[in-house]
């Protein structure tokens, strides 16, 4: 499964219950623990805060939301300014440059359309990745 820890993640700003107040912040996941169905969010300056994997709202990675983009353009209905404002994001996502990625979490959730077709929960991305090596694996025989 791929690391998650330096993804750039943002707390669904509708979150109900945060002990430290920053919903719509944007942060970068230092460690993911797996079996809680949680992640250590880092905001900076020493500000850490532990959330639920659901709550944590996340880029697609680009080969996955490019991938998928020409299903997306008949099923959603894109209008050819919405696929290029998914290529834009994209390409400032895949900076590596924190600031380029927050800029493109926050333009992809602007957007309600985008949104829909290139954010996802990091719960929704472990649970793709889960299922992606479940059909990886070839069942095997007995002898």
């Amino acid at each position: 499964m791929e690391e998650l820890a330096g993804t750039t993640v943002m707390i669904h700003p509708k979150l109900t219950q945060d002990p430290i107040n920053m919903q719509g912040c944007v942060g970068t996941i230092s460690n993911v623990l797996y079996e809680d169905c949680a992640s250590y969010v880092n905001f900076g300056l020493g500000h850490f805060g532990v959330y639920n994997n659901d709550a944590l709202l996340m880029l697609m990675p680009t080969e996955v939301a490019l991938g998928k983009l020409p299903n997306d353009i008949d099923a959603m209905d894109l209008d050819p300014s919405e696929v290029l404002d998914i290529f834009r994001i994209s390409i400032l996502n895949e900076s590596g440059i924190p600031e380029k990625q927050e800029t493109a979490l926050r333009l992809a959730l602007a957007s309600p359309v985008i949104s829909a077709a290139i954010v996802f929960t990091v719960q929704d991305w472990v649970d793709f990745q889960i299922a992606r090596l479940d059909q990886q694996q070839n069942p095997g025989r007995g002898r």
